[in-house]
């Protein structure tokens, strides 16, 4: 009798993940056996360069906040694991060691595999400016032409990120000299105040005293997606307890629904698909503001031509305003 007893308190042990789910999961076909079940643990990885992590201690330190976030809300074990690199992280992912991730918004829209889930947020806000930042003093982004500048891992589309999205088509991708790349935004933020680059580029509110030169269009904040083939219902039980979870970096303070439709990711997108230092916006083209004089002038040859005085065509043209999105 003993023997059956702990048999049954082992069997509903198992279960306990399967009673937190909805009950719609119940009409959820079976997962094949290579998909996490609602019985197994639930690995969660971070995966995001472009939002400052004091070191490496401190980013390991949030995916194990991120991941008891969602276990006290799904009320089953959550694992959750850092990554300062690319070539990790894919590694893992590809092995069916992550379940789900928060990674870069421009790294999700480049893996189709992905499926977006919830999108951080900063104060209901799922996109933030990037600010290009400098070690040396203050100027314009003119002034920095040719200067070295290090970014964050952005991947093979670093130079569409640059010069289509954050500069919007107004710069090509040779306009700064480029730096030895780095992994995260502390490494690049520490190679500029170290002196062995002069830019760098990070969301709002993360320059540590370096000075800001230029402020971008607001940046998508990274995004929640599921990386592998899970149960349904898991899938739908994460996506519930992440959407509202309030898990704070410097960068935003926690997660909200992901629309794909978004301007900011509407944006990152087409930046993305375009080629580098393409013009991303239509030029303005100016009407005269009224018929300039008819030079009668150049006609009468009994004026010499040193006489003639031609009205300056700077006067007769009028440039509308700037569209709000203009760079």
């Amino acid at each position: 009798m003993n023997a059956r007893r702990r048999a049954l308190v082992a069997g509903l042990s198992a279960l306990r993940f399967v009673f937190a789910l909805s009950a719609a999961r119940a009409q959820s076909p079976a997962a094949p056996a290579s998909e996490p079940t609602a019985g197994a643990v639930v690995s969660v990885g971070v995966y995001m360069p472009s939002v400052y992590f004091p070191d490496s201690l401190s980013r390991a330190r949030y995916a194990e906040t991120l991941a008891r976030g969602l276990e006290n809300t799904l009320g089953h074990p959550v694992r959750g694991r850092a990554f300062g690199a690319a070539g990790e992280f894919q590694a893992q992912v590809a092995a069916g060691g992550v379940d789900f991730a928060a990674v870069d918004a421009a790294y999700a829209l480049q893996h189709g595999g992905f499926e977006p889930l919830a999108q951080a947020q900063s104060g209901g806000n799922p996109a933030r400016p990037l600010i290009v930042f400098t070690g040396g003093a203050a100027g314009s982004v003119s002034a920095l032409a040719g200067q070295p500048i290090v970014l964050f891992d952005v991947g093979a589309s670093e130079d569409r990120f640059l010069s289509n999205f954050v500069f919007q088509g107004q710069i090509g991708p040779d306009y700064f000299k480029r730096a030895k790349p780095v992994r995260d935004a502390q490494a690049a933020l520490s190679v500029v105040q170290l002196g062995k680059a002069r830019i760098t580029l990070g969301y709002e509110g993360s320059g540590g005293g370096l000075s800001p030169v230029f402020t971008s269009r607001a940046a998508p904040l990274p995004v929640f997606v599921r990386v592998r083939a899970v149960e349904p219902a898991v899938a739908a039980a994460v996506k519930k307890a992440i959407v509202g979870l309030a898990a704070p970096t410097e960068a935003y303070d926690g997660f909200g629904p992901y629309n794909g439709g978004g301007s900011a990711l509407t944006a990152l997108r087409s930046a993305l698909g375009s080629p580098p230092g393409g013009a991303t916006t239509e030029p303005v083209l100016a009407s005269p503001a009224g018929n300039l004089p008819p030079p009668a002038s150049h006609l009468d040859p009994a004026i010499p031509p040193a006489l003639v005085q031609e009205p300056p065509a700077a006067d007769a043209i009028f440039l509308p305003p700037a569209p709000a999105d203009a760079f």
